[in-house]
């Protein structure tokens, strides 16, 4: 079994090539944030599904009617997360998305500490701190003003609901394997998408466009991929806190990849200023 290092290490590659992707596809002016993100968990999840029936993992076990409460609340807390996120890239940089889901740290952190008694040490306070002052530099436009519109709002509370998200999967991994877990994780919440917002679901077909078939399915199988090795990581880990916060490496690379790759040079000082802060954050909080 892999290490976790080296689980988070191939977790940050697939999310930052995935992110990039999203936004890519979701800059598009006709596409729509919410059939996209049913579109999305429902690929992501037959990925996942058949890959864990393809090496036999996909056993369910008998103990899963004592997580019903736990699933239910998994599938309602990655539903909202999936359209706020998709919402939010649809309105703002891939750079500056990935600042602001930074502070989710602090929710996982805040979360762990109250339902799973992992300690919060002085440096984790510390390095929060510095993470969401990095967030607010990282927003400034001008030399006065911090810039809040309808995308960084829609980042900040998907950053909220993934961090306690997180907290939830790791009891729920405690009693059900993973491949299992994140069929469910990515199906479950698209099912209810769905239901809520019926007029969605024939935009879907637009993803299936020729022209942009290849895209779609990419930020599937790569999001896939970095799903299945964040959750074995933290599966395997003791301190989801740590772990979690680890994760959010992937905020380095994304914001260097979308400068070189997308263009998005806006205040490129100050995305990068406010990236360094958030990393010497994650150096505290380790």
């Amino acid at each position: 079994m892999l290490s976790w290092q080296l689980l988070i290490t191939i977790n940050v590659v697939f999310y930052s090539i995935s992110t990039l992707l999203q936004r890519v596809v979701l800059k598009e002016n006709q596409s729509r944030p919410i059939a996209f993100a049913i579109f999305f968990q429902c690929m992501v999840g037959l990925f996942i599904g058949v890959a864990g029936l393809f090496t036999g993992q996909m056993q369910i076990p008998s103990s899963i009617m004592q997580m019903l409460p736990n699933l239910l609340l998994m599938t309602i807390m990655y539903a909202v997360f999936n359209i706020l996120t998709f919402s939010a890239l649809k309105y703002t940089e891939a750079s500056l998305f990935t600042i602001i889901l930074a502070s989710r740290a602090f929710f996982t952190i805040a979360a762990s500490t109250f339902f799973l008694k992992e300690s919060l040490t002085m440096f984790q306070i510390v390095g929060t701190c510095f993470i969401i002052f990095g967030i607010i530099v990282a927003n400034l436009h001008g030399a006065k003003q911090i810039k809040i519109g309808k995308g960084e709002i829609f980042a900040g509370l998907a950053a909220l609901f993934l961090g306690l998200a997180n907290t939830n999967d790791r009891i729920i991994l405690q009693s059900i394997p993973l491949y299992p877990f994140l069929t469910m994780a990515f199906l479950l919440p698209a099912i209810i998408t769905a239901a809520v917002f019926p007029r969605e679901v024939p935009h879907i077909i637009m993803f299936f466009n020729k022209t942009i078939i290849i895209k779609t399915m990419s930020v599937a199988l790569f999001y896939g991929l970095a799903a299945t090795t964040f959750f074995a990581g933290l599966q395997a880990t003791t301190n989801s806190s740590q772990f979690a916060t680890i994760s959010l490496t992937s905020t380095i690379l994304i914001v260097i990849l979308s400068m070189v790759l997308l263009k998005e040079r806006d205040n490129l000082w100050k995305k990068i200023a406010g990236t360094g802060l958030s990393f010497l954050g994650l150096l505290l909080m380790r």
